[in-house]
């Protein structure tokens, strides 16, 4: 059996017990490059002037909100910044110039 995408962050594994029956195993993924520029902004519109660490204490926050609701298995992905062939053909390639957060 293949993995199946539930939800956003949700992957279904099989899982089996010793009868060779059980249910999927829920692994949680969370982005995050993407949760830490969330709080970031997040924090910065609801304080004119947030704490330092106000970004990090969100999403651990938020990560402790998956484990009160139940959640066994938890990845979390960041990406870095490289550059690429796409820097040369596209200017402001991944800048977020013009969005807002």
């Amino acid at each position: 059996m293949s993995p199946r995408l539930r939800s956003p962050g949700q992957v279904s594994l099989p899982q089996r017990n010793e009868t060779g029956k059980g249910s999927p195993l829920i692994v949680h993924l969370v982005d995050g490059t993407y949760e830490l520029y969330r709080q970031h902004y997040g924090q910065a519109v609801r304080s004119s002037t947030p704490s330092p660490n106000a970004a990090t204490i969100g999403v651990l926050n938020s990560t402790y909100q998956l484990l009160e609701q139940g959640a066994a298995h938890i990845g979390v992905a960041t990406d870095h910044v490289i550059e690429s062939f796409r820097n040369d053909l596209y200017e402001g390639y991944k800048t977020s110039e013009g969005m807002e957060p």
